[in-house]
């Protein structure tokens, strides 16, 4: 239980300091929803030097013993009220279990509105 709580913790911490300091940290893992019993997903963002495109990276886990059709991650981006500037939602296909996959999106950036941006986990489709 211990280990249990520390780990929430560190989440928590994490998730706040992406918030903060918004984009150009390494991946960490963020907690989102129920969803986070199925699939595990690393993420950063950074902006391209000229401030145009918005780069979101990062590893989705399958948690689980069986195959997963898709997972659908939203990035959004907030200024510094919290009010949602953007969102963009992309998907993962096919995930073997337990198995681990990378991904790249790029997207329009919004420079002198973005603050923070964040990635949640939207939905999570088993193969049949």
């Amino acid at each position: 239980m211990f280990l249990k709580n520390n780990a929430v913790v560190v989440s928590l911490v994490s998730i706040f300091l992406i918030g903060t300091y918004g984009c150009g940290n390494d991946p960490v893992p963020q907690k989102n929803n129920t969803l986070d019993e199925k699939v595990e997903v690393n993420w950063t963002w950074k902006r391209t030097v000229n401030k145009t495109t918005n780069v979101v990276y990062g590893t989705v886990k399958n948690k689980t013993d069986q195959n997963i059709k898709q997972v659908a991650l939203e990035f959004r981006t907030q200024n510094a009220s919290g009010e949602t500037v953007q969102t963009h939602i992309f998907n993962i296909d096919n995930l073997e279990p337990n198995g681990q996959k990378p991904f790249t999106q790029d997207y329009p950036a919004k420079s002198t509105q973005e603050d923070s941006g964040f990635v949640t986990v939207k939905k999570v489709i088993p193969a049949n």
